[in-house]
C-alpha cells in the first residue's frame, strides 16, 4: 500500500506542477494547416504542399507529449472542484481515474527519444 502511495503523491505533485502551465491556444484553424506550406509553382499558381512528413511527425509527437500532460492535468484538477456529491459518484470516479491512467501513459512517453521506427507505428 506504501509504493502505492508514493507513487500517487508523485503523479499528484506532477499534476499540480503542469496545470499550472496554460494550454497552447490552438484554432482548427491552425490544427488542419499544421504541416502544410505555401509554395508558388513556376506557372504562378499557388498550391499547398506537404513539408517532410517525418518532420511534422516529430514535431506533432514533440507538441503533444507537452501539451497532453497539460491539459489533462488541468482536466484532473478541473474535476476536483465539481461538488462533493457528484465527486463521489462512480461514473465521475471512473472518468477520473481515466485522467490519471491518461497523465502516467503520457508521462511514461515524456523523456523517449523518438526515431523513424517509433513514428511508423
Amino acid at each position: 500500500m506504501r509504493i502505492g502511495r508514493v507513487c500517487f503523491n508523485k503523479i499528484a505533485t506532477l499534476i499540480n506542477s503542469y496545470s499550472s502551465y496554460n494550454p497552447s491556444p490552438l484554432s482548427l484553424k491552425k490544427f488542419t494547416d499544421f504541416g502544410k506550406t505555401i509554395t508558388i509553382s513556376s506557372n504562378g499558381n499557388k498550391k499547398q504542399t506537404s513539408i517532410v512528413k517525418k518532420d511534422v511527425e516529430i514535431k506533432s509527437y514533440e507538441f503533444l507529449r507537452e501539451e497532453l500532460l497539460v491539459r489533462l492535468a488541468l482536466m484532473t484538477k478541473e474535476m476536483l472542484y465539481l461538488p462533493e456529491r457528484l465527486i463521489k459518484t462512480p461514473s465521475v470516479q471512473t472518468v477520473y481515474s481515466w485522467y490519471l491512467r491518461s497523465f502516467e501513459e503520457v508521462l511514461s512517453h515524456k523523456d523517449q527519444n523518438i526515431d523513424d521506427k517509433e513514428l511508423a507505428r
